[in-house]
């Protein structure tokens, strides 16, 4: 399944919100927070598209040498197909055009899908963090580090 992944477009947001309440439920993040992730890191929200249906998204930013997946996410039914690989690999690619060297991120000690994922694309489990998330579950700090090369 090939999707298009573009970046975040303002028209988006109902398909996004959509997207992170069937994947988060009650930590799914308000409306208000994604138009701030749009303004702070344009070039790192990016859409997965399939024809014209929103269907996935992925949310990263860069801080110095460091990048940071804040979310990845795709519609249950379009999950297991290539479409959150699609999301990281043009993820990674800004990344990689902002000279990163380590990427970061945080996962729900319970999630084993996502965390089957990210192992997966190469991250490593750091360390576990107590009572990361405001329902007190642990989450694993997951790292990934590349070598530099300009793209």
């Amino acid at each position: 399944m090939e999707a298009t992944i573009r970046p975040f477009k303002r028209e988006d947001l109902a398909a996004i919100q959509r997207i992170e309440r069937l994947s988060f439920r009650r930590e799914a993040y308000p409306a208000e927070l994604f138009l701030a992730y749009h303004t702070w890191y344009p070039k790192t929200f990016l859409v997965a598209q399939l024809e014209d249906k929103v269907i996935g998204y992925a949310i990263g930013r860069v801080v110095e040498e460091r990048g940071e997946v804040i979310s990845i996410a795709v519609l249950p039914e379009f999950r297991r197909k290539g479409i959150g690989t699609s999301l990281w690999r043009a993820l990674r690619e800004e990344f990689q055009r902002a000279l990163v060297k380590e990427v970061r991120l945080h996962v729900r000690v319970s999630n084993e899908a996502a965390i089957n994922f990210y192992q997966r694309l190469g991250f490593k489990k750091v360390h576990k963090e107590v009572a990361y998330y405001s329902d007190g579950e642990d989450a694993w700090s997951m790292r990934l580090t590349f070598c530099q090369k300009r793209i």
